[in-house]
């Protein structure tokens, strides 16, 4: 069953997102044990992000819109976010390196989502990995690891344990 609505998810995402060959190429959808990893990446020719900054660009924008009306729609998710930036990149200042850039656009991707329905329980993690976690098999300085990997999890469906609680609720009356 939870790998069924996993499946529909990255179906409906897949269809929303991929309409033509560009949108395929800056947006990979991966089913795996923890769930379904989405990798939205900031390539130049199709950029989420204004340069070195957490703005987002008008396809960026829609991108996280459209994804956030779907994750919404199922309350059994959990969010994680993770920021990632290309090995080389130069800080836009000297105390904010790849890091803080990466982390920040992680948040501002939480923004987004929450802008547009997924609501603030469904969020469990948001972090910035800097150049730390490059994709297998490409080179670390590769545009192509300058990205926002959003994982969605099926709510208490974690295997190690520690997944995220289901949210509280009032107790009841006896």
């Amino acid at each position: 069953m939870q790998l069924e609505l996993l499946r529909r998810v990255a179906e409906d995402l897949s269809k929303l997102l991929g309409n033509n060959p560009e949108d395929q190429a800056a947006v990979k959808l991966e089913m795996t044990p923890d769930g379904l990893r989405i990798n939205i990446f900031d390539r130049s020719r199709r950029p989420i992000f204004e340069p070195d900054t957490t703005a987002f660009t008008q396809y960026g924008g829609w991108v996280f819109s459209t994804m956030a009306w779907v994750v919404a729609r199922y309350q059994t998710f959990v969010v994680e976010l993770e920021g990632h930036t290309e090995a080389g990149t130069k800080p836009v200042r000297p105390e904010y390196t790849p890091w803080e850039l990466s982390a920040d656009r992680a948040n501002a991707t939480r923004r987004k989502l929450l802008q547009h329905g997924v609501s603030e329980d469904q969020i469990f993690k948001v972090a910035g990995y800097g150049e730390t976690q490059p994709m297998t098999g490409l080179p670390p300085t590769d545009e192509t690891n300058r990205r926002v990997t959003v994982l969605l999890r099926i709510r208490g469906g974690d295997r190690s344990g520690d997944s995220p609680p289901l949210p509280k609720t009032s107790p009841s009356k006896p």
